[in-house]
C-alpha cells in the first residue's frame, strides 16, 4: 500500500537540516524566477484581457501554493502563455466572474482526479512490473506514430532530412535542442520554397496573348497599349529575400534603358523588409539612369507594408497605382513630361 508519507508536500522535508548556506541559495534562484515570472505575469494578464494587478496577484499567490504544495524539491511555479487563449475566451464571452467561476470547477475537478489517481495508485502497486513495462512500450509505440512516419518517407527529400536531423538530435543529444534545429531548418526551407514559386520577368506578348485566347484576362498585358520606351514585368507570388536578387539584377539583362519602367505586382501578397529594401535599392538605381519607376497593382497588405517603411513617400504616392490602366495613364504622364523637357 502506498504510504501516507508521500502525500505530504515535500517543503516539509527540505526544511529538515535546512541552513543559511542553502537559503542564500534559495533567495538568489527565487529573485531570478521572480525576475523571469513577474514580467510574464503582467504580459499574459493583459493579453487575457484582464488587470495587470491581477496578473500579479494570481502569479504569487498561486506560485507559493504550486510551491508549498508540490511534490518536487527542485519546482518552480510560474505563469504559462499556453493558458492565455483560454482565459481570454472565458474572459471575453463571461467576465472576470466566469473565469473564477471555471477556476473553481477546475480545482475541484483536479482533486477528483488526484484522488482517482492516489486510488489507481494502490492497485498499481500489485500489478507485476513486467505487464507495466508491456502497457508503457505499447504507448510509446503508439505516440511515436510509425504509419505518419511511414508516410513521411515519400515526401520531398528536404522533410525527410529535417525529419531525422530533429529524430536524431532528439536521440543523441536531447528533445529542446531538437527542436530548436528542427525549427530553423523548417523555417530555411519555407523561405527556400518561397523564393521558388515566386517568379519575375519581362511580360511575355506571346504567352500572354495565348493565354489571353485560352482564359480570357481583360488586364494582361497583351490587351493594353504599352508606350515606346517602357518596360513592363510582373512580380508573381511573395515578395521576400529570395526574389530581392532578382529585382537588383534585372535592369543588367534590358538592353535599351527605358525611360519608365512598369513593375506589375498585382499577385504578391506580401512583402517583407528584404523585398523593401530591394525595392529601394532598384528604385535608386532606375533613378540614377534616369528611369521613372511606377508600381502596378498593388495589394492592401504591401501597400500598407511600403507606406509604413517610407517607401510610397519616397517614389512619390502618384507612381504607386493599384490598376494596370490607371500605371499606363501614370506611365503617358511621365513620357509627355520628359518629351516637353527634351524639346526645352
Amino acid at each position: 500500500m502506498a504510504s501516507h508519507e508521500n502525500l505530504k508536500p515535500v517543503i516539509f522535508e527540505s526544511l529538515k537540516g535546512y541552513s543559511l548556506k542553502l537559503f542564500k541559495k534559495d533567495l538568489f534562484a527565487g529573485i531570478t524566477v521572480g525576475i523571469v515570472a513577474i514580467p510574464l505575469a503582467l504580459a499574459f494578464a493583459i493579453a487575457s484581457g484582464a488587470t495587470p494587478s491581477q496578473g500579479i496577484f494570481t502569479a504569487v499567490i498561486a506560485g507559493f501554493l504550486i510551491s508549498f504544495l508540490g511534490g518536487s524539491r527542485y519546482q518552480i511555479g510560474g505563469p504559462t502563455g499556453a493558458f492565455v487563449i483560454i482565459v481570454y475566451g472565458i474572459i471575453a464571452e463571461y467576465g472576470y466572474d466566469g473565469l473564477l467561476l471555471a477556476t473553481i470547477m477546475a480545482g475541484i475537478i483536479l482533486i477528483f482526479l488526484g484522488l482517482f489517481i492516489l486510488f489507481f495508485s494502490f492497485l498499481i502497486e500489485v500489478i507485476p512490473m513486467a505487464a507495466l513495462a508491456g502497457v508503457l512500450l505499447v504507448v510509446s509505440v503508439d505516440m511515436m506514430g510509425l504509419k505518419n512516419m511511414k508516410s513521411l518517407f515519400s515526401a520531398p527529400k528536404s522533410d525527410i532530412l529535417v525529419l531525422l536531423t530533429t529524430f536524431i538530435l532528439t536521440i543523441i543529444v536531447d528533445l529542446t535542442a531538437a527542436v530548436q534545429v528542427g525549427v530553423v531548418l523548417a523555417a530555411l526551407l519555407f523561405m527556400k520554397r518561397m523564393s521558388d514559386v515566386t517568379s519575375m520577368g519581362k511580360i511575355n506578348f506571346d504567352a500572354s496573348e495565348a493565354a489571353a485566347k485560352e482564359n480570357y484576362d481583360p488586364d494582361a498585358t497583351s490587351n493594353k497599349v504599352i508606350p515606346e520606351g517602357v518596360e513592363v514585368y510582373e512580380i508573381n507570388g511573395p515578395f521576400f529575400f529570395g526574389v530581392a536578387d532578382m529585382l537588383i539584377n534585372t535592369l543588367e539583362h534590358i538592353g535599351k534603358t527605358p525611360k519608365v519602367f512598369i513593375l506589375r505586382m498585382r499577385n504578391v501578397p506580401a512583402i517583407d523588409a528584404t523585398g523593401e529594401h530591394a525595392l529601394e535599392n532598384f528604385y535608386h538605381t532606375c533613378k540614377k539612369l534616369g528611369i521613372a519607376l511606377v508600381l502596378s497593382g498593388v495589394n492592401k497588405a504591401p501597400y500598407e507594408t511600403l507606406k509604413k517603411m517610407h517607401f510610397i513617400d519616397m517614389i512619390g504616392k502618384e507612381n504607386v497605382l493599384d490598376h494596370i490602366d490607371k500605371a499606363l495613364v501614370r506611365t503617358n504622364e511621365i513620357l509627355d513630361e520628359i518629351n516637353k523637357s527634351e524639346a526645352k
